[in-house]
């Protein structure tokens, strides 16, 4: 500690110089050989005449203050780390579901199935794992919150249990829902909270209930008031039970059952899941609690506050509910080929299509296209305008070739998908044999309309209420500077127009965990994109410049990125336009590249801190 006293003389004998020193902090050990950080100020001290005749120091003990200034940073850090990490993970990880699910359609050996259905479910077992993590870091950093949207309560409860529904089969458990008269149907809350705490109790219930028992699900409005609903929710089930001396166990950090049943029964986890229920209710101004009895069977509820809608509000949100629904379920499940090359195209329309069951083909090409067509069958095709190899108008005429050789009674309908919307462009997809068109971004509610149109009744069923004028119905409102980020209060700094949340969520009809999935795809998408056009300047092959720089404007345009849309737009007509000089270009493609890691790392801050689900 030489080193220290010597310091402090310093302090000193500067301050007897004239040279006044502020906050010097050194460690100081008392007689019992105990650390304490000090905080030292040291005054020079002067008479009447200036003259001076002495030092003031002043030392303060802040060794308690040093000591919860370094389990904060902690705290943050290891939050912020648990936030990058879970959202790196839970990328791959849906990709991977996603390609689980079209096995499990495929048919495959039953051997084969077997296998892909075990690694579905330990893959859903891990996501659900991650997403914990993930809400400890938020409730840890105390920044778990809502997001309030209309939803329809009763269809929440039916989504939930139709997401069990492949582990009630392999168990054999008899599953049943009840909703009491008196529930609401519509309501305003955050429905992906609450579908997340029935999810983890119903998870729980078919984890410990043995093969050939019942899980039941109870719906009850606990209480109306002027502005909001109680609503309570009870999993019942004929599992293991819990003994009495458990139950203060359940709803704490890495609280885990003792019960040697418990360890017989293959259930996985770490003691989160009902941690983070308690806190998700209580953020909800609500409860959760148990009633069981050990051999028999449990009683697992929670309570959770919703708000009221106001006449407007129900008469908006009933419009895109039912829309909705008439749309998804009128046509049922069809065998639908994506014509598309760029992969955060075809990750966005293969969830939207397959959140409805419909099953989905891809080519990324005109010619692939063609060669599926002829080998298989398809009750509609989405055809993109633009791609390599071969494009979608030359693409479709070679379709309608193949049906007219086959002679055919009913031709495919080819539905267009284009990022022009100019005057003469649905004529050019008419001409080329196409049937319709949408122009890009596509929304959810599109596709399923023109499934409906194309394989339903044949009518153009009536266009959903505008997303702008709904989000204006049901009175979000957003802090100043910030909506074009996202609908909460966020302290995130941005440009505006980087990205808008709003925009995602219209075109996934207001489905919040699939717009959230939208952005992590997009994020993947726009680094290979930034990366081809580096290499395409670069080598000089600029018709590869133009084809990925279309297709990034596009998906820039689908989660309302315009400053990046614009920054691809003028790449892609220069990569076009001969008279464009090398320096234009790589001024051009330097400008999107910045563009395009301003916006990733904006989005990556909003999702750690408000965006994560």
């Amino acid at each position: 500690m030489a080193e220290y006293k010597a310091s402090v003389k310093e302090v000193l004998d500067n301050a007897l110089n004239g040279r006044e020193t502020a906050n010097y902090e050194f460690p100081l050990f008392t007689k019992h050989g105990t650390r304490r950080e000090i905080l030292l100020n040291a005054t020079t001290r002067r008479d009447a005449s200036g003259a001076i005749v002495g030092v003031v120091g002043v030392g303060q003990d802040i060794t308690e203050k040093k000591a919860a200034e370094r389990y904060q940073f902690a705290e943050q850090a290891k939050s912020r780390f648990l936030a990058a990490i879970s959202h790196e993970l839970r990328t791959p990880l849906n990709f991977i579901l996603g390609m689980l699910e079209l096995l499990l359609e495929a048919q495959l050996p039953e051997s084969a199935s077997k296998i892909i259905s075990d690694i579905f479910t330990v893959s859903n077992l891990l996501l659900n794992l991650i997403n914990d993590i993930l809400d400890l870091s938020k409730v840890e950093a105390g920044k778990l919150e809502l997001s309030y949207f209309p939803f329809d309560v009763h269809s929440t409860l039916s989504h939930a249990l139709e997401l069990v529904s492949f582990q009630i089969q392999q168990k054999q458990i008899s599953l049943s829902l009840q909703i009491l008269p008196g529930v609401p149907k519509l309501v305003m809350g955050d429905s992906n909270r609450f579908r997340q705490v029935l999810l983890n109790l119903l998870t729980n219930a078919i984890k410990f209930t043995p093969s050939h028992g019942k899980v039941t699900v109870i719906s009850k409005l606990v209480e109306e008031h002027e502005d909001r609903y109680e609503i309570m929710v009870e999993v019942h089930d004929t599992g293991i039970g819990i003994k009495t001396e458990e139950f203060g166990n359940l709803f704490t950090l890495f609280g885990k059952l003792k019960d040697d049943r418990a360890k017989n029964s293959n259930a996985m986890g770490c003691g989160l899941g009902l941690a983070i229920s308690k806190q998700l209710c209580e953020v909800m101004d609500g409860r959760i609690g148990v009633e069981s009895t050990y051999g028999v069977g449990s009683k697992f509820w929670f309570t959770i506050t919703v708000k009221k809608l106001g006449d407007s509000d129900v008469v908006a949100n009933t419009s895109l509910i039912n829309a909705l629904n008439e749309e998804s379920t009128s046509t049922g499940a069809k065998r639908i080929l994506l014509v598309e090359d760029n992969d955060f195209n075809i990750s966005v329309a293969r969830a939207m299509l397959a959140k409805h069951q419909h099953v989905v083909d891809v080519a990324v090409n005109g010619a692939i296209a063609a060669d599926k067509f002829q080998t298989g069958s398809y009750d509609v095709i989405f055809m993109d305008c633009e791609m390599p190899v071969m494009n979608g108008y030359v693409a479709t005429s070679r379709i309608r070739e193949i049906e007219k050789k086959n002679a055919v009674t009913k031709k495919t309908p080819i539905i267009g998908l284009t990022a022009f919307a100019m005057k003469g462009d649905r004529e050019k997809c008419l001409d080329a044999g196409m049937d319709d068109y949408a122009t890009k971004p596509v929304s959810r509610a599109t596709l399923l309309r023109m499934i409906k149109k194309w394989c339903g009744d044949g009518k153009d069923p009536t266009p959903l209420t505008d997303s702008h004028a709904f989000i204006a119905s049901i009175d979000i409102t957003c802090k100043s500077g910030q909506d074009n980020l996202c609908l909460t209060d966020s302290p995130v700094e941005v440009e505006p127009q980087l990205f808008r949340f709003t925009e995602i969520l219209a075109r996934n009809g207001y489905d919040q965990e699939m717009a959230l999935e939208n952005l992590d795809s997009f994020i993947c998408s726009c680094h290979n994109s930034v990366d081809k056009l580096r290499e395409g300047v670069e080598t000089g092959r600029f018709a590869d410049v133009r084809v990925t720089a279309h297709a990034l404007k596009g998906a820039a345009a689908f989660i309302g990125a315009e400053k990046l849309r614009v920054c691809a737009s003028r790449l892609e007509k220069q990569a076009n336009d001969e008279t464009t000089t090398e320096p234009e270009l790589f001024s051009s493609l330097e400008e999107l590249e910045e563009t395009s890691a301003v916006l990733i790392d904006s989005i990556k801050r909003w999702r750690a801190k408000d965006g994560a689900i």
